[in-house]
Order: structure tokens, then sequence, then C-alpha cells
């Protein structure tokens, strides 16, 4: 699979919907699609299936620049906690 990005106007900002799995080359596609994004940022994880180390990587940074990270699952919110 893929990843699949969906982008929603939030009140305020925008929420960035992730589904598939963010590794690879979808981590630069990711990372471009939140660089142009309205802040604030809050990106859905419900429907992510994997990460890789840099897709986790990129998690963290948007986290640390302000995103929020919502409906991540127990084993990815461990992942991004570690």
């Amino acid at each position: 699979m893929t990843l699949r990005i969906t982008q929603s106007r939030g009140d305020p900002g925008t929420v960035l919907g992730i589904h598939g799995e963010v590794s690879g080359g979808e981590v630069r596609e990711l990372q471009a699609v939140c660089a142009t994004a309205l802040r604030p940022l809050t990106i859905d994880l419900s429907e992510v299936i994997t990460a890789d180390a840099q897709g986790i990587d990129l998690l963290r940074s948007l986290a640390a620049e302000g995103a929020r990270m919502v409906r991540a699952s127990v084993y990815l919110e461990m992942r991004l906690l570690s």
C-alpha cells in the first residue's frame, strides 16, 4: 500500500488525514504537504498502517514544531514516544 494524504480546513488551521505507509519516498511527499499547509496543523494518524524510521523522525519533528498528532494506534504512539 502507498500513502494517501487528505487535507481539510480545521478551525483553525489544517487537518491532514494520513492513510497507509509513512515510509521511503512517501516521507518526502508528506513533508512537502506539511510544509505548505496552513498552521496550526493537526495530523490524524488513525489510518496509518506502518512507519519506518524516516517516517517516525518526520512525525516527531512535526510534533516538535507544534503539529498535533491525533488518533494514533497504541503501537504508533509508543514508537513516537520512544
